[in-house]
């Protein structure tokens, strides 16, 4: 009979070794795990702004201008005919960005439905959702709960209300990685470029802040000698601004594909802000019943715009300090354009929270309409061409600003931009 043979097992230390080896790659191998995730849904985010660029551009081909960034019911027997920007004040959509509590006390009246809908609605045919497109009262406000053909919300016709199909979810809209979407509420993580001015009518900028809610709407923002000659000045600074249902008003301006004299590919078209969309509750829009979504005209909710520290003055009077501005002989930094996404406010001062990405560090919606984004190190933007590109979070102030206006080769000599190089932003 043989000898009876004893297996031999694995000590204590070996076991140790093995679990500490297996330990060591489940450490290099998790930040990479991660990594691609993250390349991932970055990658998403781009196809979603793809798409919707694509849907902005086929919107302007066919109709040779592109859509309001925000559309607005505005009375006629308030507002006197064009040709008097004075009055631009009265306007409902001015109102609404500078008191809102007034305008949304009675915007879902029959008679008063002011605030009625976003660009995104413009451009559901491209995004191959007609039925929503189709089934939409433009004559309603966006957060009408009585559907088309009705009378009252319980008896609310053949079609669905606009506030029921605002909460339709829809991918394309949402970037994967904004942590702030609510279910069922129609979220929103991208809005369209600005400019540096929320209303044509008279320059409406915004200052942000350090904390939620305290932004405020600077409505002292000067950008030609002569108020009548702003809009000619303004209209040349972004791409999509709020504008009314009938478009026969002097704030009524959109731009032509022909208009973006600095070019498709160096203009921006739509960022992402994740401080967009959809909310039940927010500063900019004190008791809007049912909160916003992607519906949502008023302009913190769907565009975006630059630093309103971008000019020399700190008064904000941006005709001031570069008169004299040859773009042949000068720098940009002494046209006016020196202190946009800088954490400097002018006089070398801290407290600018306009800069990209700082809208990571507050949580309401609206309170941050400049671009900022869930992905580290910068923000997923759209050009004018349909090409998506990432854009560091550290661009240069002066590159970004050139980057925003759509015309700044046109503008008057003391705040006209130099071209830009694509070697400061292509990556």
């Amino acid at each position: 009979m043989s000898p009876r043979r004893h297996r031999r097992g694995f000590t204590l230390i070996e076991l140790l070794v093995v679990i500490s080896i297996i330990g060591i790659l489940v450490g290099l191998l998790l930040p990479a795990v991660n990594s691609a995730r993250e390349a991932g849904r970055r990658t998403q985010c781009q196809n979603n702004m793809r798409q919707l660029g694509l849907g902005l551009i086929n919107f302007s081909t066919s109709k040779n201008t592109f859509p309001n960034s925000g559309t607005f019911y505005e009375d006629p027997t308030n507002i006197p005919p064009p040709g008097t920007p004075a009055t631009a004040a009265t306007s409902y959509i001015y109102q609404s960005i500078t008191a809102p509590t007034t305008v949304i006390s009675t915007n879902a009246s029959p008679t008063t439905p002011v605030l009625l809908y976003s660009w995104v609605l413009d451009i559901m045919p491209y995004l191959d959702q007609q039925d929503i497109y189709n089934s939409w009262d433009k004559g309603k406000a966006f957060n009408n709960t009585i559907g088309n053909g009705g009378s009252t919300p319980l008896t609310p016709g053949p079609q669905p209300s606009n506030a029921k199909l605002a909460t339709t979810g829809l991918g394309i809209l949402k970037c994967p990685d904004d942590f702030t979407a609510l279910p069922n509420q129609g979220n929103l993580s991208y809005v369209v470029n600005s400019g540096f001015t929320f209303f044509l009518g008279a320059p409406l900028s915004y200052v942000g802040a350090q904390l939620d809610g305290g932004g405020t709407v600077n409505a002292s923002m000067v950008w030609a000698p002569n108020p009548s000659a702003n809009v000619g000045v303004l209209q040349k600074l972004g791409v999509m601004f709020p504008g009314t249902k009938d478009s026969n008003y002097l704030w009524d301006f959109k731009t032509t594909p022909a208009s973006i004299a600095d070019g498709m590919s160096n203009t921006l078209l739509v960022s992402e802000n994740i401080l967009a969309g959809a909310s039940t509750t927010s500063p900019m829009a004190p008791g809007l019943v049912g909160g916003t979504n992607w519906a949502c005209p008023l302009p913190t909710f769907s565009s975006f715009i630059g630093s309103s520290h971008i000019c020399d003055s700190a008064s904000g009077d941006c005709t001031q300090g570069a008169l004299a501005f040859n773009p042949q002989t000068q720098s940009d930094a002494q046209s006016g354009w020196l202190y946009s996404n800088s954490q400097q406010s002018p006089g070398g001062t801290t407290g600018n929270y306009d800069y990209i990405n700082y809208g990571l560090n507050l949580s309401l919606d609206g309170t941050a309409p400049f671009s900022n984004s869930g992905h580290p190190g910068g923000c997923n933007m759209v050009f004018c061409d349909g090409a998506v590109r990432f854009i560091n979070s550290t661009i240069n102030g002066v590159v970004y600003s050139k980057l925003l206006t759509s015309a700044g080769s046109r503008l008057p000599p003391y705040c006209r931009q130099l071209p830009v190089s694509q070697d400061d932003f292509a990556q």
